[in-house]
């Protein structure tokens, strides 16, 4: 049997340490709060949906909260902060503390690769879990992350757990679009929202993980961003600043287009044999680049903002056939831009 310590996990972002290892938290000071003052108060839901966009420490929020509740239970604090050298902490790290449970997307040892969804089978251990003695501490955690990535029998059957919860058993929720959830599992949690970070806490991360990160990347990074430190690690960490130089000196010249430049570009992002992050890196850079572009219009007053609205939304859908359908790749980024072409004029 494979070591799971060994395959991929869904919520790490490449070589950089996991939210389990990770013992700093900046920028959501407002969360934390909230969560200690509900716990000095006596009044610590069963289920918290910790919730906001992707990259800004949920799940990092959520081992902060499984470390504390597992080695001090419901004692009231104003910090969730521990020592590296805890015995839950050093637990949690090896992922061997036998009171936390954790889902996500499990690997696929068949196909050699992570689910897309998180199925009921897995969701099926929640119950299994709680039905065991806890250790010295009495408490029991349970992380999910994320949300989305319940199927519809998965959500049901979670439902039916948080419906009647055990005692002394904590459900850490994360959610990056609580939007979608069932209206039934939101009702049933404590929402712990999490805003985007400030930009200078996202430069005081990549910095601290990305030392060698030049000063025009770190800028383009934060700037993309928006708040997101995962994010900024991710396009800092990778070839997606190259690329959005690439496309950015495309589109600045609309409504002209260089043909053979517009080809070039198309070629090397649907390259045969490519198992399309490339296309869709693309897309999500593409999508940013026009949301950004909308608004600066929208706060300018331009017209003709529908029409770029519209094309966002096109560009989008376009996107997503063409990993549902297997559309040409290439096709697909050239209509792209001749629509952004079109609205340009």
């Amino acid at each position: 049997m494979a070591d799971p310590s060994n395959l991929p996990e869904p919520d790490r972002r490449g070589e950089f340490p996991h939210p389990r290892d990770t013992l700093n938290f900046w920028g959501q000071d407002q969360a934390e709060q909230a969560f200690t003052t509900a716990l000095s108060h006596g009044r610590l839901h069963h289920a918290w949906l910790i919730q906001g966009p992707n990259g800004i420490g949920k799940a990092t929020l959520a081992y902060r909260i499984a470390r504390y509740i597992l080695a001090h239970g419901d004692r009231p604090t104003d910090s969730l902060d521990m020592d590296s050298g805890h015995p839950v902490v050093r637990q949690i790290a090896a992922r061997a503390h036998p009171d936390l449970l954790v889902l996500n997307r499990p690997y696929d040892l068949k196909d050699k690769k992570l689910k897309s969804v998180i199925t009921v089978d897995e969701v099926r251990k929640v119950g299994q879990f709680f039905s065991k003695t806890a250790g010295a501490g009495g408490w029991r955690v349970a992380i999910l992350d994320c949300a989305e990535d319940l199927n519809n029998a998965a959500a049901n059957a979670l439902l039916k757990t948080l419906e009647e919860p055990p005692g002394r058993g904590l459900f850490l929720l994360i959610s990056h679009a609580p939007g979608g959830l069932l209206p039934t599992i939101r009702s049933r949690c404590r929402a712990l929202p999490l805003t985007p970070l400030p930009d200078d806490v996202v430069v005081r991360l990549v910095q601290k993980l990305m030392p060698s990160v030049s000063e025009d990347d770190l800028t383009l990074a934060i700037d993309l961003a928006e708040g997101s430190a995962g994010k900024a690690l991710s396009l800092a960490s990778d070839r997606a600043l190259i690329l959005y130089r690439e496309m950015n000196d495309l589109l600045s010249a609309l409504p002209k287009l260089d043909p053979q430049a517009l080809h070039s570009f198309a070629d090397k992002i649907a390259r045969p044999g490519d198992d399309g992050d490339q296309f869709r890196l693309t897309g999500d850079l593409l999508s940013q680049w026009l949301v950004r572009m909308t608004r600066q219009r929208a706060r300018s007053g331009a017209r003709g903002l529908d029409r770029w609205v519209e094309v966002w939304d096109k560009t989008a859908r376009l996107f997503e056939r063409a990993d549902a359908v297997n559309l040409s790749r290439k096709q697909v980024l050239l209509d792209v831009f001749l629509c952004l072409q079109s609205a340009a004029r």
